[in-house]
């Protein structure tokens, strides 16, 4: 049997960021081995958990000699951790369950979270294989980065892996899977002794081995606001440095069929005079000059240079210079709200919560159209985009649905689209959404 390794190494990892820390905190360490192959690097205070009593008991033969507080700790996505607030520079987690929330209040600020998982799809085309299914498919970072942000963190790194695993003769596939009894449950010779013959008939055939896919990630996750305070810097100054340059390429370079198809939307859908909440109105283009003329229209942009050329562009509009995130809005204040281009620029973590908040200024029958990302991106900057860089973050298409639905909104539509940049083709997700009564 031979199984690859991913292209990082979570050891060196987790040995950097000891190394600038005070304490540390290794959740699920099984017997202790892998943290004893990182002592140079430990800091003064070393806290150690297992649940397993064997290897509990394996872990304080080890450990506890060395200064080391272990702790039988049970670990859920749910169970509460036994520690104090803010009391570990780093927590270390490979391959053990975790609750986000815990993780997040047990960091002490400008602390650091790395775990490196097994995802939950690692092995299902082996478990196929046997009529098994996987125990956990929704392991993976697109359920545990979101539920990290929203516990307060900021996403440093998140990285993913496909490998193999081999097998050059049954025998070893059967020591395998009672060494990972999970992996195929009640799996015996006896019980599963077709699957056997089918694989064994593989290799009679003249397969050189049996192959699968094994599947990991790991999640770097950082407590502190440096990270959302700097991509809300980053997107109010590079939009000042590329305003105009921005509004040229917009009109030359972008070929965009569905901002004024869903800007439609709004004319067709709310009376003239309706209340419209444009966010991210930029420098007034097109389609704000259009909502303009039949809505009293409020546009807000974090970018004081956008505001500036949307105040001469669209002259009948107000216009408010200020990051969306710090609004402050009575409720009901509006018939309909537009985002076009914009909620993208949220510091990942941020868009539920203030899809929530804004959900409260729009009356009930009231109306969002929105663009929000075709795919997850967990928080990046572009170091040139236009001429300066610039931040995004994005999310699943099926997350962005249930933040809508969330913010006491209801889906009507949401339909991917594509645009082309540059002739280069860019897929967003346009959502039209009415507001729920009682919501």
């Amino acid at each position: 049997m031979s199984d690859e390794q991913p292209p990082w190494s979570y050891a060196l990892r987790a040995t950097e960021l000891m190394r600038g820390a005070s304490s540390v905190v290794d959740l699920g360490t099984g017997g202790g081995e892998r943290l004893m192959e990182l002592r140079d690097a430990w800091p003064a205070r070393v806290t150690a958990t297992e649940e397993y009593p064997p290897n509990f008991q394996l872990a304080t033969d080890r450990l506890a000699p060395l200064g080391v507080r272990v702790a039988s700790v049970r670990l859920t996505e749910m169970d509460p951790l036994p520690f104090n607030d803010a009391e570990f520079g780093v927590v270390l987690n490979r391959h053990s369950a975790f609750n986000c929330a815990e993780v997040a209040r047990v960091l002490a600020p400008g602390g650091t979270f790395l775990t490196q998982q097994v995802h939950g799809r690692s092995a299902e085309e082996l478990q196929a294989a046997f009529g098994a299914e996987p125990l956990w498919p929704d392991a993976s970072p697109d359920r545990y980065v979101p539920r990290l942000a929203e516990a307060g963190l900021d996403i440093v790194n998140v990285l993913t892996w496909t490998g193999h695993v081999t097998f050059t003769d049954v025998g070893a596939l059967v020591y395998y899977l009672r060494a990972v009894p999970w992996l195929v449950p009640g799996f015996s010779v006896a019980t599963h002794v077709d699957s056997l013959l089918r694989l064994q008939h593989r290799l009679d055939a003249g397969e050189a081995a049996l192959t699968f896919p094994t599947r990991l990630y790991l999640i770097e996750a950082k407590r502190g606001l440096d990270q959302r305070t700097e991509a809300r810097r980053i997107v109010a100054e590079g939009y000042d440095r590329i305003a105009e340059t921005y509004a040229a390429w917009s009109r030359s370079r972008v070929v965009d069929e569905a901002r004024p198809r869903y800007a439609s939307v709004l004319l067709a859908s709310l009376p003239p005079g309706a209340r419209l909440l444009e966010l991210g109105c930029g420098g007034g283009g097109p389609s704000t000059r259009q909502l303009a003329e039949r809505f009293v229209l409020t546009g807000v942009d974090i970018s004081a240079t956008q505001v500036g050329m949307a105040r001469v562009n669209v002259p009948t509009a107000t216009f408010v210079q200020q990051d969306m995130l710090t609004l402050d809005v009575a409720e009901d204040s509006f018939d309909g709200v537009a985002a076009f281009y914009t909620l993208t620029h949220l510091p990942y973590g941020e868009l539920p919560r203030f899809l929530r908040k804004m959900g409260g200024w729009v009356r009930a029958g009231g109306l969002l159209v929105a663009t929000l990302s075709s795919g997850p991106n967990w928080g990046q900057v572009e170091p040139d985009w236009l001429g300066a860089p610039m931040y995004f973050s994005g999310y699943s298409m099926d997350d962005n649905k249930r933040f809508v639905e969330e913010a006491g909104f209801q889906v009507r539509t949401a339909t991917v689209e594509t645009i082309h940049e540059d002739g280069r083709p860019v897929a967003f997700l346009w959502v039209v959404a009415q507001k729920r009564t009682g919501a």
